[in-house]
């Protein structure tokens, strides 16, 4: 025998019990360092560690920052770059200093980025320099290193 038609749907059943709460997941790594020295920090014509994070294995976001200062009468020319573990990651740039003067500009902000990923413990270190000036010409003016760890670190 043929079957027959479909009939018409039935009323909703009643609503079922809440289930039971899963297990808490595990926390995410984003552990956080910071450093900030504060004040001056004299800088060389040659690359001078002006702020420094040590930080364990891992994926990191790190964000360092500072106030060139040029404290000669002659414009030079600043740079920083973030290194980890003694290799640089990211370079800044150049940024021209007027010379020291009323009004001038013989200042300047440089803040970098960069994404890492370690396989061992390392010191990150922000590190700047200002060509051509002799000792205590020239300094960063409150140094600040930032570093997020994540779980994963994807370059583009």
């Amino acid at each position: 025998m043929p079957a027959g038609a479909t009939g018409p749907e039935g009323p909703a059943g009643p609503k079922g019990e809440q289930g039971t709460p899963g297990i808490q997941g595990a926390r995410g790594p984003s552990n956080g360092f910071h450093a900030a020295g504060g004040g001056f920090v004299d800088v060389l014509p040659a690359m001078t560690t002006v702020e420094s994070l040590d930080l364990p294995a891992g994926s990191f976001v790190i964000t360092a920052a500072g106030q060139l200062n040029n404290n000669d009468d002659t414009a030079r020319t600043g740079s920083c770059v973030i290194d980890v573990g003694g290799a640089v990651t990211v370079g800044s740039g150049d940024v021209f200093l007027e010379a020291q003067t009323p009004g001038s500009q013989d200042f300047d902000w440089l803040t970098l980025t960069t994404g890492v990923t370690n396989a061992t413990p390392q010191t990150a270190s922000f590190r700047c320099q200002v060509l051509g000036v002799a000792p205590l010409e020239a300094n960063v003016v409150s140094p600040q290193m930032t570093a997020i760890q994540v779980e994963t670190l994807t370059e583009q």
